[in-house]
Order: structure tokens, then sequence, then C-alpha cells
């Protein structure tokens, strides 16, 4: 007869496995604390600084809206500061860097540094933001470069703050950087996740869930190529319209048309090996290829937004913010895309009622592991870019940029809250009801 653990050991293994839960989430938590205790240092240490910040003016004037580019950035501080020593960069709305260096000094003029303004493209249409120290001082501000006939002028407000550009730009940047993700995100999630577990139960749940996930993959790529045709159009139009021909013409003209050309590139190949990936003919391995080359197809386009434009003046700095790019917009996707990817993965049709059981507790364990990958990499280059783009918490509230990151910082917020319940209620849930045999009780969870 076989034999059969005894209620004793079972009893003990249960115990050691909620040990063990207990010391992993005993560690996380640990994790967690610290790096919002580096956040916040880093957040409120900036703060007392600005408070500090005595500067008299600057060229552009802050949130100035110009009609033709400028030359030079200047920095002016009190004159009875010495002779500014200091460094500046300049970045589009895009985060792109359009220009980086120290401060030269003004002859004859006390506390007046300027950085030139030299990109190897010139400056289009849109809202440029400068991040300065100088003197022991520091601070950011911005302007809006409007070619057109539009005369320059302050924008009036209770406060200093960078206003957005139309509602229509916004959305349509929003859906290109999103729908790429989910792209991504969902490639990945199919690839390292849901299609092992899914191998495991049965060949035909596989078939199932990389089908969802190759279509959801296909209608966020496809939603992907009309906002990434118009962004391009806006850029190269000189009013607020969309001019096409010259958005054309302009690829490979230039660094930056030569990335976006890269780009365009990169999509329709990815778009070109969904399709045998698509195709209920194709083989088992040959279609996981094909999803695979897909995949790696929409992670350089996505990381080609990022790529360097210029020739930098500081390469290690440069390469080191490159990565940290890299790695938030890799780790944004795998994250997001995956937590879509599983939302469609649980819609009726894909994962049968009687295959659950077997199916998701694996899934969410094995993207815990992988979100906690993603959630490292965010935190540690979201911190860096917060330090390089931001000096101090009030500018969350006061510049473009910090608009825009505070509004990623909330949906970051909720989403860590999602992945907290999953990692410390619903996952442990799922293992004790699985390790028990109680197949009713995951059932009814899952549900």
């Amino acid at each position: 007869m076989p034999s059969h653990p005894s209620p004793r050991k079972s009893r003990t293994a249960l115990s050691l496995a909620r040990v063990g839960r207990l010391r992993f989430s005993t560690l996380l938590t640990a994790l967690l604390t610290v790096l919002l205790t580096v956040l916040l240092t880093v957040l409120l240490g900036p703060a007392q600084a600005e408070a500090a910040a005595g500067v008299l003016s600057t060229t552009p004037t802050a949130n100035a809206v110009l009609s033709t580019a400028p030359t030079a950035v200047t920095i002016r501080l009190p004159p009875t500061a010495a002779a500014v020593s200091g460094h500046a960069t300049v970045f589009s709305s895009a985060h792109e860097m359009i220009a980086e260096g120290q401060l030269q000094p003004t002859a004859g003029q006390p506390g007046v540094g300027s950085l030139p303004l030299r990109p190897q493209t010139p400056l289009t249409k849109g809202v440029y933001a400068v991040v300065w120290s100088a003197g022991g001082q520091s601070g950011t501000f911005a302007f809006d470069l409007e070619p057109g006939g539009v005369s320059p002028a302050l924008v009036s407000g209770p406060k200093a703050s960078a206003t957005l550009g139309p509602l229509q730009d916004g959305v349509v940047a929003w859906i290109g950087w999103i729908t790429l993700m989910i792209f991504v995100g969902a490639g990945a999630l199919c690839l390292l996740v849901v299609g092992p577990v899914a191998r495991s139960v049965s060949g035909e749940l596989a078939a199932r869930v990389t089908s969802r996930l190759t279509r959801l993959g296909a209608v966020a790529l496809v939603l992907y190529v009309p906002a990434i045709l118009l962004g391009l159009a806006h850029e190269a139009s000189d009013s607020d319209g969309y001019d096409f021909g010259a958005s054309w013409s302009g690829l490979f003209q230039s660094p930056s048309g030569t990335l976006d050309g890269l780009e365009l590139i990169l999509v329709a190949l990815a778009l070109a090996l969904l399709g045998p990936a698509l195709a209920r003919s194709t083989s088992e391995p040959r279609r996981r290829l094909a999803l695979i080359g897909a995949t790696v197809s929409g992670g350089l386009a996505l990381l080609a937004t990022k790529f360097p434009t210029a020739v930098p003046a500081d390469w290690p700095r440069t390469i080191f913010q490159t990565v940290m790019w890299f790695g938030h917009l890799l780790g944004g996707a795998i994250w997001i895309g995956g937590l879509v990817g599983l939302l469609a993965c649980a819609l009726p049709g894909a994962v049968p009622t009687g295959r659950r059981s077997a199916f998701w507790p694996s899934v969410i364990r094995r993207f815990s592991i992988t979100a906690m990958s993603c959630v490292s990499a965010l935190v540690l280059s979201g911190l860096w870019l917060y330090w390089v783009h931001i000096d101090g918490v009030r500018q969350l509230f006061t510049t473009l940029y910090g608009r825009v990151l505070a509004v990623k910082l909330l949906v970051f917020g909720c989403l860590l809250v999602i992945g907290a319940f999953n990692q410390f209620w619903l996952s442990p849930k799922l293992e004790a009801l699985k390790a028990g045999g109680d197949e009713a009780s995951t059932s009814r969870l899952l549900a």
C-alpha cells in the first residue's frame, strides 16, 4: 500500500512554510522601509536648499512663451554673489537632454552665468525645462517655445508654474507610451510567467492563454502605430497642426530623426512577427519563437525613445542616466503590461473553470517574483531621475515635469498597493488552500 505522510509531518511542513513566508514578508517590509526612508531623504533634503535660493532672474524668464529659440540660458544671482560657477541641463518635454554643461561666468557681472544652447538639431515647438545649480543654490524653471508669430509673454498666475500643452497632445503621447508598454509587458508575461505554467497544466490551456495575450499585444501595437505617426507629424509642424509630409522627410535626416525611423522599423518588424504568432497553422515552437522576436523588437523600440541623440559632454554620466532610463522603461512595461495581461487572462474564455486551481496560484507566485524585480528597478531608477529633474518637494506642484511626476507617483502608489495585497494576502491564501487540497475554496477565491 502507498504510504501517506502523517498529520504531524503535514502540520510541520505547513508551519515551516508559514515561517518561510513570515521571514520573507519581514525582509520585504524592512526593504520597503529602507527604500521609503531613502526616498523621503532625497525628497526633503533639496527642499531646504531650495528655500534659501536667491535667484534674481533667469533668461528665458520662468514660464515664458517664446516665438524664437533662445541661444543661451542665463542665471542671475544677487549682485553680492561671487562669480557664478555652476552647472545647467536643458530637457525637452519628452525628457530628452538638449544641452548640458558648466555655466560660463559673464565678465564684469558678478553672479551671472550662461549656458550656450548649441543643439545638433534646432529646438522645435514644445516645453523645455532647465535644471541648474550655482553658488551653492539650485532650481528649476521652464519655458515654452511656440514658433509662428507668437509674441514672447509671461505666463501669469498666482504661482510660477509651467502650463501643460493642449489636451490632444498629451492624450496622443500617453496612448503611444501606454500601448507600447502593454505590448512589451504582455509578451514578457506570456514568455516568462503564463506560458510555462500553462504548458505544465495542459497543451490546450497553453494555446488558449498564448492566443489571448498575443491578441492583446496585437491590439496594443495597432493602437500604437497611429499614435506615433500623429506625434511625429505634430512635432514636425510649425503650428498646432500636423505635418505628415515634413515628418516623413525628417526621418533619418538627424540623430533624433534616425531614432524615430529606427523606432518605426522595429514596430513594423514586431507587427510582421505577430502574424506567425497568431496563425493557428504555426507550430508551437515557431509560434513561441515569433513571439520572442516580436517582444524583443517592441522592447528595443521602447528603449529607442530614450537613446541619446547627441555626443555627450560627460560620457559616464550619460551612460549611467541612459541605463537608468532603460531600467525604468522596461521595469514599468513588464509590470504594468503584465498586470493588464493578467486581467486579460482572467476574463471569461481564457482559463476553463476546472483548470483555475492548477493555473492561477503558480501564475500569481511567478508574477510576484517578476513584479518585485520590476518594482526594485522602478524605485532605484525613479530616485535617480527625481534627483536629476526635481529640486525639492515644492517643484512637484509648481513645474511641468513635477506635476507629471506627481501623477506617475500616484499611479505607482496605487499599483504598489495592489501588489502588496497580492503578496501578503492573496498569494499566501492560495498557497495555503492548495496545500490543504481545498479545491472548492480555491475556485471560489479565484472566481
